[in-house]
């Protein structure tokens, strides 16, 4: 790295700063869809000490403000696009067959399930109904918004600190999820711990966040630019192709090539926190539909859209 170059690792350097400003747009059906305002700038994208596809870490910029959904995509609001998507349930460990699992399908739950060729029609038919320019996020929007101005592995701070007020990670609720057998269909089964020195499921022992399974959009806390959820919970699609490092914008990694593997972002309620920091990257091809993977919106800024 030229020092130029390093000159510039100022990590999170803001161009344009602006207060939380909030975008909101109709769906149709009684649903609307919140936006927040994420400002432009630079910021170094990737973990110089991370894995292979983490690095090399490098300078990119953001060059135009835009709004992202504040939390990810619900299963009300996509109905409104595809009412006939199921999200459907989530595993149960040691469950017989009376019982499909834990449910996945609240109205209120991120929608998963939905591959990325799904979450790319459900943006193109965004733009038709409202007139905006809707697309899933850039590799590099989606980190710079979930970084939020913060050079460390979460706005948090980093693996020893305490996720369970800001995210839903595979916690140490997680070994509860093994189900006893009661002796009947339709009885309330109680939820028994796997040992603690089995390692699975993988999960986190130290901390306990809000719920063991996927969960309401919204119930941890915001990041500093109002974003909801970009770590765990689900996890979420990006524009990009799963390419090699450094990123380039301009490479053809968003040109939006459906045979081309997909990167995704954020970890998921079933992820272990170091499986969802903000660099961390996994690959899907567009066809597949993940258990725990759904999307959030970006729009870019129009004319009419005033940044102070």
């Amino acid at each position: 790295m030229s020092a130029n170059a390093a000159s510039e690792l100022q990590l999170g350097r803001i161009d344009q700063v602006a207060p939380i400003t909030t975008k909101t747009i109709i769906l149709g059906e009684g649903q609307s869809m919140t936006f927040r305002l994420i400002p432009a700038g630079k910021f170094v994208m990737g973990r110089a000490d991370g894995r292979p596809d983490e690095k090399p870490a490098c300078v990119v910029e953001i060059a135009k403000p835009f709004w992202l959904s504040e939390t990810e995509v619900r299963n009300d609001q996509y109905a409104v696009f595809d009412p006939e998507h199921d999200s459907g349930w989530q595993d149960i460990f040691d469950k017989d067959h009376a019982a499909p699992g834990y449910p996945g399908c609240h109205r209120r739950m991120p929608v998963v399930r939905v591959s990325w060729n799904e979450a790319s029609a459900f943006c193109a038919w965004l733009s038709k109904k409202t007139g905006e320019k809707a697309s899933l996020p850039t590799e590099a929007q989606w980190e710079w918004a979930a970084r939020a101005g913060t050079d460390t592995l979460f706005p948090w701070g980093g693996l020893d600190d305490d996720f369970s007020p800001y995210a839903n990670f595979a916690d140490a609720d997680v070994r509860n999820m093994k189900l006893g057998w009661q002796g009947k269909a339709g009885a309330i089964r109680a939820r028994r711990p796997f040992r603690i020195d089995q390692n699975y499921p993988l999960h986190e022992e130290r901390w306990k966040d809000d719920w063991f399974n996927i969960n309401y959009v919204g119930r941890a806390d915001c990041n500093l630019w109002g974003l909801y959820d970009m770590h765990g919970n689900a996890a979420e699609w990006t524009r990009s192709d799963y390419a090699p490092y450094p990123y380039v914008d301009s490479d053809g990694r968003n040109a939006g090539n459906a045979e081309k593997k997909k990167s995704v972002r954020g970890g998921s309620f079933a992820s272990r926190p170091r499986d969802g920091t903000s660099a961390c990257r996994l690959g899907y091809w567009p066809w597949q539909k993940v258990y725990d993977v759904g999307f959030r919106v970006v729009l870019e800024m129009s004319p009419a859209d005033c940044v102070e």
